[in-house]
């Protein structure tokens, strides 16, 4: 019983905020910038996005991936709220490339999940550039071993 009555207190704290007129609660803040916003990390066994083809429209494979990847910036960094160290990128350089994978006027976030598709896409045509140019390596290399031996053959016996 007193297990409960600890727990109940706990959740009773106000770090959590709701607010009704627009949908939205905070975890640790009263400022809620989405439906669920929380101040601080987040822990889970997994995070899954909706991402079912009936649920969209106006599908188009991603174009020039590599070259919008090349201008973006993987950075690390110290939050300045707390020090912690991290690993990730900068919301306003996203921006500028993928606008609508950032929200936000006052602090912006990133839809992390929408570079994935952008990643998916540059390894893709990346990969074809590396197949074109093993190919003309291996055109390479038959061509001087062709030369080796006729160079071998044309040799006279001593």
């Amino acid at each position: 019983m007193n297990r409960t009555r600890e727990h109940s207190n706990l959740v009773s704290k106000s770090i959590i905020f709701a607010d009704v007129t627009n949908d939205r609660v905070g975890v640790g803040t009263t400022f809620p910038a989405t439906r669920l916003s929380v101040a601080g990390a987040v822990t889970a066994v997994d995070f899954n996005t909706t991402s079912d083809e009936r649920l969209k429209t106006n599908i188009k494979v991603i174009d020039g991936a590599v070259e919008k990847i090349e201008r973006l910036s993987g950075v690390t960094f110290e939050w300045k709220d707390s020090g912690n160290s991290s690993v990730g990128v900068i919301a306003q350089d996203i921006e500028k490339v993928f606008p609508e994978l950032v929200v936000g006027n006052q602090t912006k976030t990133v839809n992390y999940n929408g570079l994935v598709g952008v990643l998916i896409e540059a390894v893709k045509s990346q990969q074809k550039q590396i197949d074109v140019l093993m190919e003309e390596i291996e055109k390479l290399a038959a061509r001087k071993k062709r030369a080796k031996s006729e160079q071998t053959k044309s040799k006279p016996i001593e």
